[in-house]
């Protein structure tokens, strides 16, 4: 079947590849973080900055290694999982890349300028080059029927569509519907359930991870806010599922631009969305922000919950850790110094949830 779609994918691109790909300029936040972050207040697998080149935004890997291409240009580079740089290289034709999938062989990656890019990365080679219905931005390959879902920049639209660029259905999925879906990865470790979708967004400066049900179209439990892993005003980018080592265990990893590549142990992230609502916060507010002397944490905590709050700084210390007890926690913070901080409150599920503030 992969022979044939490659067949048809040459077919379709034939006097295609030459042509010039447009650049796009992205935001350029810069983020200080360490080169390796064991778990965090997110439970993270691991984390690392990009560092390859401006404009990192595609991911995607290999089983052992990561992928990241870049939006405004034509580089892309390999990472260990470590953050280490091991190669930086151009596979001729194919530039601007945004998201990317992979089918065990092929990377697919959808550029600014509406084509969809199939690369070789073993040994650096454009296969194919197709023209696609709009400029695809998060993109993901369906294992199960030899498809990709995509969505395009601005919209909450998902659409499935075969390798030659035909559309064979689209929809706006129930539930949250994000400004940007920049990421998606492909959930077909579903044990007689899904499959699934993982959409990696941003909405009015929020990052966050959505889970979708493909065959009802809608939002699945909660949404997981990864806004606390990097600064202000950061861009969500690419993402993928990755197997952990050799084992039967997956990670989603995931890129915000230019700034950061994390992954989530797989079940734990599934574990937040599906985190039923009595053992839920419903409500989580931490004022004044900006804040001076105190700040209020106000909840909808329940006498039976068990929930942990701590603050911790950019560098990952925790300078206050306690239980809630009532809906309101005030807290006095007139010792800390200008900057930014993160409320985190954890479940007793090992869920969590994070809100930032400035001092």
């Amino acid at each position: 079947m992969k022979n044939l779609i490659l067949i048809i994918l040459c077919t379709f691109s034939t006097g295609i590849i030459s042509q010039q790909s447009l650049i796009s300029a992205i935001p350029n936040n810069q983020l200080i973080t360490d080169s390796y972050t064991k778990p965090d207040s997110l439970d993270l697998y691991f984390s690392f900055p990009c560092i390859a080149f401006e404009g990192e935004y595609g991911i995607e890997g290999n089983g052992e290694d990561i992928y990241v291409s870049q939006y405004s240009g034509d580089s892309i580079a390999k990472y260990d999982r470590m953050g280490s740089v091991l190669e930086e290289f151009v596979i001729e034709g194919a530039g601007n890349i945004r998201d990317m999938a992979y089918d065990g062989e092929f990377c697919y990656g959808g550029s600014i300028d509406s084509f969809l890019c199939v690369m070789d990365m073993e040994i650096r080679n454009l296969v194919a080059k197709v023209h696609m219905p709009f400029a695809i931005q998060g993109m993901a390959y369906d294992y199960d029927n030899w498809l990709c879902y995509a969505t395009e920049e601005g919209s909450s639209e998902i659409n499935k569509l075969d390798f030659t660029g035909v559309i064979i259905n689209s929809w706006i999925p129930e539930g949250a519907n994000p400004v940007n879906i920049t990421g998606l990865a492909y959930d077909y470790l579903y044990y007689n359930k899904g499959p699934y979708l993982w959409a990696l967004c941003n909405d009015n400066a929020e990052n966050f991870i959505v889970k979708y049900d493909i065959e009802t179209q809608s939002q699945i439990g909660n949404i997981i806010n990864i806004s606390c892993l990097v600064a202000e005003d950061a861009m969500s980018g690419g993402l993928c599922i990755q197997r952990i080592n050799n084992y039967y265990e997956f990670m989603l990893v995931g890129i915000i631009q230019d700034q950061l590549v994390f992954a989530l142990d797989l079940n734990y992230v599934n574990l937040l969305v599906d985190s039923e609502e009595n053992i839920m916060l419903k409500k989580f507010d931490v004022y004044p922000n900006p804040a001076k002397d105190k700040i209020c944490i106000s909840t909808s905590y329940h006498n039976n919950q068990k929930i942990i709050c701590r603050i911790i700084n950019q560098s990952g210390s925790v300078l206050y850790e306690n239980s809630l007890s009532s809906d309101d926690l005030f807290i006095n913070i007139s010792e800390f110094k200008r900057g930014t901080y993160f409320v985190q409150l954890i479940g007793a599920d090992g869920y969590s949830f994070t809100k930032k503030f400035i001092k």
